[in-house]
């Protein structure tokens, strides 16, 4: 009776003492589980949130030089077409008062040509109203 009521009280132990051992590593393992589950949903969200924010840094950036560069691009194509429009203009004006002043040198010489051809035609008419 006595061996019996032992062993019966040792049999309890070992169960409770398994149950228990049982139910909290399968609480641990629970609470682990989560703790690793929130801190991956954590970092990927930080991750994503980073992400992000460095994209939309990039794209900010990038469209900041986008427009600068535009902006410089219009610029120079502006500059270089007032540049293109005068430089036209000037060699337009350097030719035009080039060839003027060739013809006021020119002038003599022309007046010249002129009154030659202009004595002969008198010179041909007179002797043609004598014949």
């Amino acid at each position: 009776m006595v061996h019996a009521r032992i062993l019966k009280t040792t049999t309890t132990t070992t169960t409770t003492t398994t149950t228990t051992y049982y139910y909290y590593y399968y609480y641990y393992y629970y609470y682990y589980y989560y703790y690793y589950y929130y801190y991956y949903y954590y970092y990927y969200y930080y991750y994503y949130y980073y992400y992000y924010y460095y994209y939309y840094y990039y794209y900010y950036y990038y469209y900041y030089y986008y427009y600068y560069y535009y902006y410089y691009y219009y610029y120079y194509y502006y500059y270089y077409y007032y540049y293109y429009y005068y430089y036209y203009y000037y060699y337009y004006y350097y030719y035009y008062y080039l060839l003027l002043l060739l013809l006021l040198l020119l002038l003599p010489l022309l007046q010249g040509v002129f009154s030659t051809v202009c004595a002969s035609e008198k010179r041909r008419n007179s002797q043609s109203k004598r014949t």
